[in-house]
C-alpha cells in the first residue's frame, strides 16, 4: 500500500506538472466556482426582494377587495410559474452541459431569477429579517463544514453517501405515508409540529450529505483537468442549488419553531 500510494502521488504530481492544474490552479478555479455561485445568490436575493416588494405594496395599497384578490392571484400565478421554470431549468442545465454547443449562463441566470420569485414567498409570509439572517448564518456554517469534509476527504465518499441518502430517503417516504394517515385521522398541532420537525431534520441531513458528495466530485472533476467555462459554471450551479435547498429547509424549521413557541 505505501508503494501504491507513492506511485499514485507521483503520477498525480506528474499530471499536475504537465497540465498546469496544480493546487494553485485548482484553487483559482474553485474561486471562480464560488464567484459564480455568489452571482446566483445575489440575483436570487435581489429578485426575491423585488417581487415581494412589488406584490406586498400593491396588495396592501389597493382599497378594492377585487383588486386585492386579483393581485393575490397574480402572485400565486407568479410563484407557480417560477416553480415550473425551475423544474425545466433543472433538466436544461445538464443537457446544455452535455451538448456543450453554447454557454449555459442563460440557463443559470433564469434559474436564479425563478428561484428568487419562489423564495419571495418567505418574505410575504411575514418572516422576520432576524430569522432570515439566522437561517442564512446556520446554512452558511453547515454548508462550509460539509464542503470542507467532502473536499479534503481521502476516501471515496460518493458510494457511502448515496447509500446513506437512500436509507434516509426511505425513512422520509415512510414518515410521509404515516403523516398522511395521521393527518386524515386527525392530528393536533403539536403532533403535526413534531412530525414536521422530524421530516425536515431528515431532509437537512440528506442535503448536508449531498453537499459533501458534490464537493468531493467537484474536486475530482477539477483534478482531471475538466475546467471549461461550462464545467466551472455547472459546478457553481450544483453548489448554489445545494445552498438554496439547505437554506429553505433551515428557514422553514426556524419559522415553524417560532410559530410553535
Amino acid at each position: 500500500m505505501p508503494i501504491a500510494s507513492y506511485k499514485d502521488a507521483e503520477e498525480k504530481q506528474s499530471y499536475f506538472e504537465e497540465s498546469g492544474n496544480g493546487p494553485r490552479s485548482i484553487g483559482k478555479i474553485l474561486a471562480r466556482v464560488y464567484g459564480y455561485m455568489a452571482i446566483g445568490l445575489v440575483i436570487t436575493a435581489a429578485i426575491s426582494l423585488l417581487v415581494a416588494w412589488i406584490f406586498s405594496s400593491r396588495i396592501n395599497s389597493v382599497a378594492s377587495l377585487d383588486e386585492k384578490n386579483a393581485w393575490t392571484i397574480g402572485y400565486m400565478a407568479t410563484v407557480i410559474s417560477c416553480g415550473v421554470v425551475i423544474l425545466i431549468m433543472t433538466f436544461a442545465l445538464p443537457i446544455g452541459l452535455a451538448r456543450n454547443k453554447h454557454s449555459i449562463w442563460p440557463y443559470y441566470i433564469i434559474y436564479a431569477i425563478a428561484m428568487g420569485g419562489l423564495l419571495s414567498a418567505f418574505l410575504l409570509a411575514g418572516i422576520s429579517w432576524y430569522t432570515i439572517g439566522e437561517a442564512f448564518g446556520i446554512t452558511a456554517a453547515g454548508f462550509l463544514v460539509m464542503f470542507l469534509i467532502g473536499w479534503f476527504s481521502k476516501a471515496n465518499i460518493t458510494f457511502a453517501g448515496y447509500v446513506v441518502t437512500m436509507i434516509l430517503s426511505m425513512a422520509l417516504l415512510f414518515g410521509a405515508v404515516w403523516g398522511l394517515v395521521w393527518l386524515i385521522n386527525g392530528m393536533t398541532w403539536q403532533q403535526y409540529y413534531t412530525w414536521n420537525l422530524i421530516m425536515s431534520g431528515i431532509i437537512v441531513v440528506i442535503t448536508l450529505i449531498v453537499i459533501a458528495i458534490d464537493s468531493y466530485n467537484i474536486k475530482k472533476t477539477l483534478e482531471r483537468g475538466e475546467n471549461s467555462s461550462n464545467i466551472v459554471l455547472y459546478c457553481a450551479f450544483c453548489m448554489y442549488s445545494d445552498f438554496i435547498a439547505l437554506l429553505i429547509r433551515v428557514l422553514y424549521i426556524l419559522a415553524i419553531s417560532q410559530k410553535n413557541s
